[in-house]
C-alpha cells in the first residue's frame, strides 16, 4: 500500500475510515473548515498548544469579557494571547450555540468534536 505522512491527511484519512468526518458532503465539508480553524489556532499550525493565537497558559485565571469575534480581529492586533485564545474559543461556542444536538456538526461525534475536547482537557 501507499505510505501515508502529514499529520491533517492522517488524520482525516482516519476520521473518514471511522465514520468520524460527517455524514453529508455537507457536513465533511464544515468539520474540514472547523478542524482548519481548530488547527490553526488551537494547534497554533501544528507547533504547539502555546503559541500566537491560543494559549493554555493565557487562558488560565482569565476572566470571560466581550471582545471582538475571531473572524474580526486582523492578523496583527494589540490583542493580548489570552483575548485571542478567548476569541478563538468563540467560534467553536457560537458553532456549538447554533447546533440542536450538542456536536459542532451533525447528530454524532465528528473528529472536530474529538479535538476541541483534547484541547480543552487540558485547562
Amino acid at each position: 500500500g501507499n505510505i501515508l505522512s502529514q499529520e491533517n491527511a492522517i488524520t482525516r484519512f482516519v476520521a473518514r475510515k471511522l465514520g468520524l468526518a460527517g455524514q453529508t458532503e455537507s457536513e465533511q465539508a464544515l468539520v474540514d473548515m472547523l478542524y482548519e480553524q481548530y488547527w490553526c489556532t488551537f494547534r497554533n499550525n501544528g507547533i504547539s498548544h502555546e503559541g500566537e493565537h491560543y494559549s493554555i497558559e493565557a487562558l488560565k485565571g482569565l476572566e470571560r469579557r466581550g471582545g471582538p469575534r475571531y473572524q474580526e480581529m486582523r492578523r496583527v492586533n494589540n490583542f493580548t494571547r489570552g483575548e485571542r485564545s478567548l476569541a478563538a474559543l468563540g467560534v467553536f461556542e457560537e458553532r456549538l450555540e447554533s447546533s440542536e444536538t450538542g456536536f459542532l456538526v451533525g447528530d454524532t461525534p465528528t473528529v472536530i468534536d474529538l479535538a476541541l475536547f483534547e484541547a480543552l482537557f487540558e485547562l
